[in-house]
């Protein structure tokens, strides 16, 4: 029979792990305005151009995550973004699994109404995550939580967006997150995304590199979502969670979209060939408010540069 004392310690533990869980380590308002005031800093770009985007200069982007995960004896790469000391954003499908996924999206579509989505957050002790920084030197950096949209599921890409919560704040000497945008704020011409993944048109090589891609003409459709259709540009396998990014009107880095899915497989040798390549974002601009909430960091309209 159990005793009291271990009854009491038994439901100590319960009650602090409910309490991991369901709360997030918010930053205050006082760290959102700071933090407001010095995210998205610019820095030189570098003239090097390559297939389909060009290569990162060191401490380009500050705030470039590269995120790994071993499961199942395979290994996955995804792409975020530091949106503050302590938070990374991402794509749900990176830090989320299902038992078994849907193959068919008509069917899913057409279930979707009919059954409950069980999902479950991947081990944290399989992810290998590292940030960029100022010097391009990639650290490593511990994950203390993982926070997916509650209502993403293979069927409603619009939701595929996720945070990752770290145990220690970086640095902001080593490191600088990127703006978030106004709920309001207008979609540039002219975009770039940020990605870790595979190079496109590294055919048979499997080859990952830190990129930005430049897109013309993104276009909002649906709800909650973002498409560019581009010749020979592609996000790749690895992408996936990377910020598509523009300047906002205080002339500083803001992440609009993250990558969610394409439809070039960069692996394959006739993939050059592609023409009108799609690739999808979820447009963070509709999730501001649940960013928000998870993370603390709200938009500050009062804010201006010094």
């Amino acid at each position: 029979m159990i005793s009291a004392r271990l009854f009491l310690k038994m439901i100590l533990c319960w009650l602090m792990f409910v309490i991991d869980s369901v709360w997030s380590d918010r930053i205050s308002e006082e760290e959102n305005r700071y933090l407001q005031s010095i995210c998205g800093e610019q820095y030189p770009e570098n003239r090097y151009k390559s297939f389909g985007g060009r290569a990162l200069r060191k401490g380009e982007y500050p705030f470039a995550s590269y995120i790994g995960l071993k499961f199942n004896d395979k290994r996955f790469i995804c792409t975020g973004a530091l949106i503050s000391p302590r938070h990374i954003l991402t794509a749900s499908h990176c830090v989320m699994y299902r038992p078994s996924r849907e193959k068919n999206y008509e069917q899913c579509v057409l279930e979707k109404d009919l059954r409950k989505f069980v999902r479950y957050p991947y081990n944290l002790q399989k992810f290998l995550i590292k940030i960029a920084g100022k010097s391009g030197l990639m650290t490593e950096v511990k994950i203390n939580s993982i926070w997916s949209h509650e209502k993403w599921d293979d069927c409603d890409h619009e939701h595929d967006i996720a945070i990752i919560e770290l145990k220690q704040n970086v640095p902001n000497d080593y490191a600088i997150p990127i703006c978030l945008p106004q709920e309001n704020e207008p979609l540039a011409s002219v975009v770039k995304v940020v990605g870790m993944g595979l190079v496109p048109y590294a055919i048979g090589k499997n080859t990952v590199a830190s990129t930005v891609t430049t897109f013309e003409n993104p276009v909002l459709i649906e709800s909650a979502m973002i498409k560019t259709t581009s010749i020979r540009r592609s996000t790749c396998q690895g992408d996936s969670g990377g910020p598509m990014i523009q300047l906002n009107k205080r002339n500083r880095l803001t992440v609009v979209g993250t990558t969610s899915s394409g439809t070039l497989d960069c692996t394959d040798p006739h993939a050059i060939e592609a023409t009108d390549i799609e690739n999808y974002f979820v447009d963070v601009r509709y999730h501001v408010e649940w960013i928000c909430f998870i993370t603390g960091v709200c938009p500050i309209h009062d804010i201006k540069d010094d």
